[in-house]
């Protein structure tokens, strides 16, 4: 049993939990869940988990049934895809943003960090580590854009894109495709060509697309790929 020991945000960490729970898949689709099932797991009273239950019904995470707590939702295809929309159009904009504002130190700064990604093996832990270097590489570019609400906005949804990563990850050929679309994105940014720039980002959007969308359908038909993506029955 986990305790939460700080009621003012009690509420804010059961949501954070069960978000990452189904989104990952450790809670499945169509679980029945309810309230006094959650708040005996956490030890905490039934308010803060009905709160939960309301924000996640909004995520559409959540499907409330009176008098008998809730119903897990699928997480499908058009709600992964809906997700990577949203954080693809905050990027674009951030990015072009931050091209007008960025000079060769900051460039060397994201080169520096593609090629650790480029120093990555095919191994699940270097995997785990190109997540962590992904989003330094677009986090940087983004506090360049000096937009707080859409730093913010951005944060919050690729918190949820990170967790079907989790689900759905990369293969290490995938791995190989980004470090150069992020090659593509430092030449535009050096350029300070727009249209080079929303090229390049669209490149980059459309290839990750992609690869979920493949793992997802992998997945679906009981087909899985290994860390380097082959087949796997």
């Amino acid at each position: 049993m986990q305790v939460l020991l700080d009621n003012t945000t009690v509420a804010a960490k059961i949501i954070n939990y069960l978000r990452e729970d189904i989104i990952s898949g450790r809670i499945p689709e169509n679980a029945h869940i309810t309230i006094k099932e959650i708040a005996e797991k956490y030890n905490v009273s039934h308010m803060p988990v009905r709160e939960a239950f309301r924000a996640l019904e909004g995520e559409r995470l959540l499907e409330i049934v009176p008098y008998k707590g809730a119903v897990v939702r699928k997480i499908d295809e058009t709600f992964f895809l809906s997700i990577l929309d949203i954080c693809n159009a905050l990027e674009a904009y951030m990015t072009e943003v931050a091209m007008y504002r960025i000079g060769e130190e900051e460039l060397m700064q994201l080169e520096a960090i593609n090629l650790q990604m480029a120093e990555l093996k095919d191994t699940p832990e270097d995997l785990n580590i190109h997540l962590d270097l992904n989003t330094a590489f677009h986090k940087l570019i983004f506090t360049w854009a000096n937009n707080e609400i859409a730093q913010s906005l951005h944060s919050y949804y690729h918190s949820l894109a990170r967790m079907i990563r989790v689900r759905y990850r990369h293969p290490y050929s995938r791995v190989q495709e980004v470090i150069k679309e992020h090659d593509a994105i430092i030449r535009a940014l050096r350029s300070k060509d727009p249209y080079q720039l929303k090229q390049a980002i669209d490149v980059h959007s459309k290839k990750a697309h992609e690869s979920l969308l493949q793992q997802y359908k992998e997945q679906q038909s009981g087909c899985v790929l290994d860390p380097g993506g082959r087949l796997r029955v």
